[in-house]
């Protein structure tokens, strides 16, 4: 029983206590506008819902460029890994040339090699074959052709000499086509495009061979006067060949040019004293001046006597 009354004591001071506090607070709830809370609490709501729609927009406008530029960025890329994959197929073609190059320039230099041999030996014939084997391997090499068209001038085939002049011509190598054009056209009896060939070759370089090859077609032209002419510049470059002298005394004597053929003599005689046309040169010169003297005749005097005895 007293419990209990103790018990309802403690409560109604509890109860007194909140009153009391409930009254100490009532000017500060007074102070809260509840209209102003919702409104607040309303303009939150707006603000959250105006961010998610730009969101979403934001999103949709992502979505849209990328469908209307994801095909272009993909064929970009797709071109890149092209050019990339192109690249890598380029280095790695350039490598196994570059491998497969150092090959056959062992390949070539043997197959020259032999053709040389070949050559050397007189077989003419595997020298041709060689050189077109050697062609195959490397056809833009063209120190081959000019081996192959020498082939073909020592073995007078001068139409297949012709075609590969011809091609040098083309490819720049004018030095070396034009004399061996000019042999082509000498060969063949055309003397005059011989003579025009030379005449280019000697534009190109001026060496003794040139002069004593167009000495030999203005000699078969029966122009002896240029073909001396010829000689003599081969001279002025080389005084003591054997073979420009042997030419030039020869032409000399025909041109009656006996004095000149005399001094080449002497000269070929010191340089090349086993020549076997010394002494045919000899009498010839001899020959010749004997039969350009004038002959001396006996101054006579007649005397006639009509029949009288002269003492």
């Amino acid at each position: 029983m007293v419990i209990d009354i103790i018990l309802v004591i403690v409560l109604l001071l509890g109860l007194v206590g909140l009153i009391v506090l409930a009254i100490g607070k009532f000017p500060i709830l007074k102070l809260i506008d509840v209209d102003n809370l919702s409104g607040l609490k309303q303009q939150e709501v707006k603000q959250d819902l105006v961010e998610a729609r730009l969101q979403r927009k934001l999103q949709r406008g992502k979505r849209w460029l990328k469908k209307q530029f994801d095909p272009w960025y993909k064929k970009i890329q797709f071109k890149q890994d092209q050019l990339k994959q192109s690249v890598q197929q380029m280095e790695e073609k350039v490598a196994q040339q570059e491998v497969s190059l150092g090959k056959v320039e062992e390949v070539v230099a043997k197959i020259l090699n032999k053709a040389e041999q070949a050559k050397q030996e007189g077989d003419l014939a595997e020298a041709e074959n060689l050189y077109l084997s050697a062609i195959q391997h490397q056809p833009t090499n063209l120190d081959i052709y000019q081996s192959l068209a020498d082939v073909y001038l020592e073995t007078r085939d001068y139409e297949q000499a012709k075609e590969v002049l011809e091609y040098l011509a083309e490819q720049g190598r004018a030095r070396y086509s034009s004399l061996g054009l000019a042999k082509v056209a000498q060969g063949q009896g055309f003397l005059e495009e011989a003579k025009g060939q030379y005449l280019k070759s000697l534009a190109l370089k001026n060496t003794i061979q040139l002069h004593l090859e167009l000495a030999y077609v203005y000699q078969q032209l029966g122009d002896f006067n240029q073909a001396l002419a010829h000689l003599t510049e081969a001279r002025e470059l080389e005084p003591n060949s054997p073979k420009v002298l042997d030419f030039y005394i020869e032409l000399s004597i025909v041109n009656g040019h006996l004095n000149e053929a005399q001094e080449a003599l002497d000269v070929l005689r010191e340089v090349n004293s086993d020549n076997q046309k010394i002494n045919d040169f000899t009498e010839q010169i001899r020959a010749q001046v004997q039969k350009n003297k004038p002959i001396k005749r006996r101054s006579s005097k007649k005397i006639t006597s009509f029949g009288v005895k002269i003492d």
